[in-house]
């Protein structure tokens, strides 16, 4: 699924999107790491992978 396209023609708006983040992988983090600082929430499954993407989004330099 191509994220920046849907979120491109989502009717909502970005702003109204939570992002479930069930991965706790870094090769889906790469292919989504355009999206956390564009979603109003993000939703992880446990503190660690909330921990881990916020780790990878600082060395990214992906701000919320």
């Amino acid at each position: 699924m191509d994220h920046g396209l849907y979120l491109d023609h989502s009717m909502a708006g970005t702003r109204q999107l939570v992002w479930w983040i069930m991965e706790n992988r870094r090769e889906y983090f790469d292919r989504s790491k355009l999206v956390p600082n564009r979603v109003k929430t993000l939703a992880f499954l446990s503190e660690s992978h909330s921990k881990q993407w916020l780790d990878w989004c600082e060395e990214e330099n992906i701000k919320f």
